[in-house]
This record gives C-alpha cells, structure tokens and sequence, in this order.
C-alpha cells in the first residue's frame, strides 16, 4: 500500500509543477496583422538600434570602450554577433539589462529581428 502511495505521488507531481506561468507576458502573443496585412519585419535602423543603444551600448556596459564582458553593441555588425550569441538568452532570461528586464514587447521586437535574418534597414 506504501508503495503504491509513493508511485501515485510521484506519477501526479510532474502534473502539479509543469507548464506554471506567473505572468500573462510569457504567452504567445496572437497574431495581429489584418489579412492579406504584410507582416512587421525588424530592422536594425528602425528600431534595434534605438533600443540597444538605450539599453545595451551605454557608457559601463556593451559600448565600443568599455565592452564589458567582451560584448561590443554598438555597431550593426556587432549587435549582430552578440544577438547570435548569448545576449538574446540574456535578455529572455531578465539578466539583462541590469536594471531591469525588458518589457516582451521590446523582446518580441529583437526576435522578429533575429528570426529574419538580421536585417540591417
């Protein structure tokens, strides 16, 4: 009977802590584009460079000078790399910037970016 207890126990509590969500900014956002609406595609010049440079490439932190951590964001060609590396993780995960995660909109926007390929303008 012990056992039988600690296997249903076991069996139900991946069921109990699994798919948790504490906040609606963790969904899927649905899509909005009207139909036969052409989708939004980021561009660096529209609009990452604007929230890189107030959020990453400020002086102390991913500047051209001080590249901390050996992350450069201040050119295209940088952000680049450092979005096809760790910053993007960093970024999703809240780390970054450190003074404070960015809203998931403005995280949606640096995805858009990358999943079209970088597009410079």
């Amino acid at each position: 009977m012990k056992k039988s207890l600690v296997i249903l126990a076991l069996s139900i509590s991946p069921l109990l802590f699994s798919c948790a969500s504490d906040s609606s900014n963790d969904l899927i956002p649905v899509e909005t584009n009207e139909p036969g609406e052409t989708p939004t595609i980021e561009t660096y010049d529209g609009s990452i460079k604007a929230i890189v440079d107030s959020s990453c490439a400020t002086t102390n932190c991913h500047d051209n000078v001080t590249k901390q951590s050996g992350v450069d964001l201040s050119t295209f060609a940088s952000t680049k790399t450092g979005f096809s590396g760790r910053a993007m993780v960093r970024a999703e995960a809240g780390t970054m910037p450190p003074a404070g995660a960015l809203p998931s909109t403005t995280i949606a926007k640096i995805q858009n970016w990358i999943d079209n390929d970088f597009k410079e303008n």
